[in-house]
C-alpha cells in the first residue's frame, strides 16, 4: 500500500470516493469538513492509499513551530477491518521518509475497541467525542424501530405526545441559528462545558444545511421552542451533532419525541444508521460521577447497546519532535489556541 496525493480528478469526485471507502464514509472526511477546518487554520490534504482496498483519506495539516507538520485524519482512514491498519501504518512511514517535514500522523479509524493495532500506534486522548456511542438502526420499518427502544424511551415519547409537545423542522436562517445558539448557551451554562463562539456554529450550520448535510429540528411546548437538534447526514449515516434545551422543557419527555421525529426524518431521506454521539463506556454507564452520565442515561432510552471504537491514535514518525510534542508541545498548542484565538486547537 502506498500513500499519495489525490489527483485533481479525484479531488473533484472526493465525496463520492469517500462514500465508497470500506467504512462507508464519514462527514468529517468530506470536502465540506475540509473547508470548515480550512477556515480555522488547517490545510486540507486529499490523500489516497493505493492498495487493496483503495482508501481515500482527508488529512488536516497544521505546522507546529519547531517540530514540523502534524497530519490529522478525522474519523479516518475509512476502514472497516483493523487488519488493514498495518499496511496503512507502513504507507504512512514510507511517506514520512520522503517528506521529512511530517512528525506525526494522528488517526481515528472506526474499528472496534480492542482490535489489534500496529505497534507504531499509540492510544491518546480522543479528539472526536463519540468513541463510545449508541447507533440506532434505521433500516427496519418505523414500527420495528420504535419497538426496539427500551420501555423508558417508548413511554417518554408517548408522554410528550399526550402533553401536546410538537416537533418541527426549520430552515437554517439567521433567526433559527440564533435560537439554537441561545438554547445551546443555556445548556452549556447548566452543564459547565465549553461552547465555541456563534460565528463557528453559524458557519458550520449554514454550510452543512446549504449542501444538504444538516438540518434543524425543534420541540415546541405551547408553540415555544424548548429543545433543538442540529443533525447531520452523509450517505447513509446520520449523526446527532448538536443538541440543546431550555429549563422550560420540564419533565415532558420532549427530548425523546424530538429524537424520534428526527429519526423518522432521517429514514425518509435514506439514512440507515443514526449515531447518538457520545455515551460513557459500557462499564461506566451507571457511574453517576462520569461527565457523560446524564447523556448516557438519556440516550440509553433508545438502546442499551454501546458501540465502542479504538478512538484516536498517534503514529509518531519523528522521535524527538514527538517526544517534545507529547511532553509539552501539545499542551502549549492547545492553551495558546484557546487563549489567543478563542478556539479549540483541533
Amino acid at each position: 500500500m502506498r500513500l499519495r496525493s489525490a489527483t485533481p480528478e479525484e479531488v473533484a469526485r472526493w465525496d463520492t470516493l469517500v462514500l465508497g471507502n470500506p467504512g462507508g464514509g464519514d462527514l468529517l472526511q468530506s470536502t465540506f469538513f475540509a473547508e470548515q477546518k480550512r477556515a480555522n487554520g488547517w490545510v486540507p490534504r486529499f490523500m489516497v492509499y493505493d492498495g487493496e482496498p483503495r482508501i481515500h483519506a482527508l488529512f488536516l495539516v497544521k505546522k507546529v513551530y519547531g517540530l514540523g507538520q502534524l497530519w490529522y485524519c478525522p474519523k479516518g482512514p475509512g476502514v472497516d477491518d483493523a487488519g488493514i491498519l498495518d499496511a496503512i501504518a507502513d504507507a504512512n512511514a514510507d511517506y514520512a521518509r520522503d517528506h521529512r517535514e511530517v512528525f506525526l500522523f494522528k488517526l481515528e479509524p472506526e474499528v472496534p475497541a480492542g482490535s489489534p493495532l500496529p505497534s507504531s500506534f499509540i492510544a491518546v486522548q480522543p479528539v472526536q467525542p463519540n468513541v463510545h456511542t449508541i447507533i440506532v438502526d434505521l433500516a427496519p420499518d418505523e414500527e420495528e424501530i420504535f419497538a426496539s427502544f427500551r420501555q423508558r424511551g417508548r413511554r417518554s415519547v408517548r408522554k410528550a405526545e399526550k402533553q401536546g409537545i410538537t416537533v418541527e423542522g426549520r430552515p437554517a436562517t439567521a433567526e433559527t441559528m440564533e435560537l439554537m445558539y441561545d438554547l445551546y448557551r443555556e445548556t452549556a451554562e447548566r452543564g459547565g462545558f465549553y461552547l465555541r463562539d456563534l460565528d463557528y456554529y453559524r458557519h458550520f450550520w449554514s454550510s452543512a444545511a446549504e449542501r444538504g448535510f444538516g438540518s434543524f429540528h425543534f420541540a415546541l411546548r405551547d408553540d415555544e421552542p424548548v429543545a433543538g437538534i442540529f443533525v447531520t447526514r452523509f450517505g447513509t449515516k446520520g449523526l446527532y451533532k448538536d443538541g440543546a434545551s431550555s429549563q422550560a422543557i420540564g419533565n415532558t419527555g420532549a427530548p425523546y419525541l424530538l429524537q424520534w421525529e428526527v429519526m423518522k426524518h432521517l429514514k425518509s431521506v435514506g439514512v440507515t444508521s443514526y449515531d447518538l454521539h457520545t455515551t460513557p463506556p459500557p462499564e461506566a454507564m451507571e457511574d453517576k460521577d462520569h461527565p457523560s452520565y446524564g447523556l448516557g442515561q438519556f440516550k440509553s432510552g433508545f438502546s442499551n447497546e454501546i458501540v465502542s471504537f479504538v478512538g484516536t491514535v498517534d503514529q509518531p514518525v519523528r522521535k524527538l519532535p514527538y517526544y517534545l510534542w507529547e511532553r509539552i508541545g501539545e499542551r502549549v498548542a492547545l492553551s495558546l489556541s484557546y487563549r489567543l484565538r478563542h478556539r479549540l486547537f483541533f
